[in-house]
């Protein structure tokens, strides 16, 4: 059983969220399905289906939960059932390989899971073919901040705070679960990188920082899918001299 069934059973899982977060966690959720509205939203890294249940009560219509963990869609599913009977469909599949169409949802939510992504480049360019020509994708996750002072006190927080939390939440003996979590700042993209990234996929991006280390992205209008030749195209196409907007 991965880590994260284990917290999510434990019932462990969300109480140490809200302390990492502040207690702000639910309001980044809550942001990102406000900001994701739209008639089909797709939530990558469903997990337990948090940000899914917001973004079914922000948008009313079909949320499609995807998630590489069977278990993790299990429990996702009898969260939304309460309030989104109908409302929502559960596929297993990776960040970079959905098993959706081009141009199938209106906008796509991401909290706290595009830093998993293997390849999070393919993972973006994924979320872009999916979404339809002026469909939006909101991450919500961390990022690495600029300095070895900073990420170095970023790496101190996410080492004491996660197994304080867990230590206060009542289930000291998840603790260990979250050892890894600062290891994984280093790897992380600054905020000014994740924009860039994302820019290659999207028209549009904004960047906003509602915590220390904590990022939300807004990227909207993809350039692939839907007919767009893509980044390596649009490239293509300047090299030859022809207009690369669309």
């Amino acid at each position: 059983m991965a880590d994260i069934e284990r917290l999510v059973l434990s019932g462990c899982y969300e109480r140490v969220n809200m302390l990492m977060s502040l207690f702000q966690a639910p309001r980044l959720r809550r942001l990102a399905a406000e900001r994701a509205r739209g008639s089909v939203v797709a939530d990558l890294g469903a997990g337990p289906g948090y940000t899914a249940l917001e973004d079914c009560r922000a948008s009313r219509g079909l949320v499609i939960l995807v998630d590489a963990s069977p278990a993790m869609l299990s429990i996702a599913t009898a969260m939304l059932e309460s309030e989104c009977t109908g409302m929502h469909v559960e596929v297993a599949g990776l960040f970079e390989a959905l098993p959706l169409p081009d141009c199938s949802v209106d906008a796509v939510t991401a909290t706290f899971s595009l830093r998993d992504a293997i390849d999070r480049e393919a993972a973006v360019r994924e979320a872009a073919r999916i979404l339809k020509p002026h469909g939006r994708l909101v991450v919500v996750d961390l990022y690495r901040p600029r300095g070895r002072l900073a990420l170095a006190l970023a790496r101190l927080y996410f080492t004491i705070i996660p197994v304080l939390g867990a230590v206060i939440a009542g289930c000291p003996r998840q603790a260990r679960s979250y050892l890894g979590l600062q290891s994984t700042l280093p790897r992380m993209e600054t905020l000014e990188g994740m924009k860039a990234l994302l820019s290659r996929y999207f028209r549009r991006v904004e960047a906003i920082k509602p915590l220390p280390s904590t990022g939300v992205w807004v990227a909207e209008e993809p350039l692939v899918g839907c007919g767009h030749p893509g980044r390596e195209g649009l490239l293509e196409e300047g090299r030859d001299g022809s207009s690369a907007t669309r």
